[in-house]
Parts: C-alpha cells; structure tokens; sequence
C-alpha cells in the first residue's frame, strides 16, 4: 500500500549517475506530512535513490520495487525544480492518477493524507459526489457515502483527506465527527496549537486543533468573528470532561484569567460553595473578598460559568454540583 505524500527523490542523470550531488540537507520544499508508524515508510524506505530514464513527456523514478512517474513538466518544465535537480535532491508529492499509477508532482497540495483542509467544490457527479480543487491538476473526489449534506459547484466544505483502503486512491471526508477524537487529548493547559475554524456554535466557533480533536472557542472571548476555513494558532485553555478543548487565542489574556479562577473556586470551596456576590457587586466587595479588580471578576465567573464549573445566580455565584446537568 502506498500513501500519498510529500517525498524526497534523489536526481539521476540519463546515464544513472547523479546529476549533481549536493549536500546531504533536505530541500527547500516544505515536507507536508509524515507517514503513520505502521504504514510502509515510502519517504524514508523506498522514495530514496533510484535511476533517471528520460522519454518524450515523462521522467521516471524506480525505487527499489516501487516505481513513480514524475510528469515531464514537473520534472524539468519550472525554476523551482531545475533548481533542486541542481543540489541532487527533489521533494514531490505521491498519489494515483485516474490510470491507477504512480505519480509524483512538485505542487503542493492544500491537505496531506490525515490532513484537514477547507476546499471549494470544482464539480458535482450525481452518482459519485463532488470533486474539490486541492491545489493539483486532477481534482479530490468527495464521495457520497463521505458527504455530510448536499453541495453545489462553488460551495465550500471543509474535508479531512483521507486514503481508501480498498482502491488506495485519495478522498476527502466531510464527516468530521468519524474523522476527530480517536485519541485522548494530552494536550497542557496554555499549550499552543494549530486551528482550522470548522463550524459556527450557538456558544461560539467550532475547531479542529492539530488535525486530531474538537475545540470550542467563545464568541465572548473573540475581539471580532472568525470565518470558516481560517487557519489559526490558538492556545488550550481546559480539557472538558467530554475530551473536547477550551481554546484562547491570546495567550496573555489566558494566563491572566485562568489563576483568578482557581481563586475564586477556592473561596468558594472555602465557604461552603456558595457566595452573594455577581455581577453587579460593588467593586469594593469584590476587591475586598477576592483580591481582584470587579473586571477582572467579572471575565473569571463568565469562564468558570462557560466552563460549567460555577452557576451564576440572581443573589451570588455557586459551585456546579454533580447534580447539575453540565
């Protein structure tokens, strides 16, 4: 089985011997994923030294018992490439085309295998699915038993890409919820991570952190909104009960905050769960019992409030019970 990704080639020249050897350092085209542990290790194994056979449209590479085909134009026909054939090295992405082969480019797809990506639908096949523009010539199919609702040409979803384990072809899947929290968040608190806004929330905006879990941001905690598709960095501010993230964007705001919170439910704790103050205490009350600005009040209860861990009542604030349904 062989998955797509970005490789290392090694250039021959016509006879079989390098054309040029250059220093033993990667390329300077970004690698966009790696290989899972159990998965034959194509970047690093097989895609690693091999021959140049040169015939009218293509360029082909043999690597031990695996054979790539690198298209004639990606080969030779752009700057970008005659400059890494210079150094002896080349970095290209590998997948199936329509004839089931082989073959290798220089693009650089918009999402790797495992990778999520926000896509633009290029073409509808009423019997298939929908075809999405991912950065290559041929177009990534999302087929219908991967589609979460119906799509139009021009339409925007965001999609994992994924590998078909009966054809080892690529596919996108828009069924995120199949795709996401396979595996226990070990995420630290204020750990920074990498965001894809996914979907909008009746609390604020949903988002896939690192390619692998559900997070959830608050449109309170948001200067201005976010657009589907933005690609962030954000920092984890809790990990809930049901495994999904609490993300901050800022990170000083988050560090700020967050001891506040442990004090106030330390209080709490201290009186018995439950005290008289909120929102509209004055801030001479607040400041004398919490040691805090009432701003500074005010943003711990409302986080500790969406984190579930309090309730904010007509007459104080109280400490969420098992019996509470959170």
């Amino acid at each position: 089985m062989i998955r797509s990704l970005f490789a290392p080639f090694v250039c021959y020249g016509s006879r079989g011997n390098p054309a040029k050897r250059g220093p033993a350092s990667v390329s300077s085209v970004e690698k966009l994923s790696e290989l899972p542990p159990q998965a034959p290790r194509l970047c690093s194994g097989c895609v690693r030294h091999g021959t140049y056979r040169q015939t009218q449209f293509t360029s082909y590479r043999s690597f031990r018992s695996t054979r790539v085909l690198l298209g004639w134009g990606y080969a030779w026909g752009n700057t970008v490439t005659r400059s890494l054939c210079s150094t002896g090295k080349i970095d290209v992405f590998v997948y199936r085309d329509s004839e089931d082969r082989l073959v290798a480019t220089t693009q650089k797809p918009k999402a790797a295998v495992g990778e999520f990506a926000y896509l633009q639908v290029a073409a509808v096949s009423p019997r298939i699915g929908v075809f999405l523009n991912w950065g290559l010539e041929k177009d990534l199919l999302l087929p219908i038993r991967e589609m979460d609702g119906p799509l139009n040409p021009g339409d925007w979803v965001v999609v994992q890409v994924a590998l078909d384990e009966q054809t080892d072809r690529l596919v996108a899947s828009a069924r995120l919820n199949r795709r996401l929290d396979l595996a226990p968040a070990t995420y630290g608190e204020g750990e920074a991570v990498k965001l894809l806004v996914a979907s909008k929330s009746p609390l604020g905006y949903n988002l896939i952190v690192n390619d692998a879990h559900w997070g959830l941001i608050y449109d309170s905690e948001l200067p201005a909104g976010l657009k589907i598709g933005d690609l962030l960095v954000g920092y984890v501010r809790r990990i809930r009960p049901d495994g999904k993230l609490d993300l901050a964007l800022g990170q000083a705001g988050y560090r700020r905050i967050a001891p506040l919170t442990d004090q106030i439910i330390a209080i709490l704790q201290a009186k018995g769960g439950r005290l008289p103050y909120h929102d509209n205490s004055l801030p001479e009350e607040i400041r004398e019992v919490f040691g805090m600005s009432k701003k500074a009040f005010k943003q711990a209860i409302g986080l500790l409030f969406r984190e579930r861990r309090i309730f904010i009542e007509p007459d104080g604030i109280r400490l969420a019970t098992p019996e509470d349904k959170i």
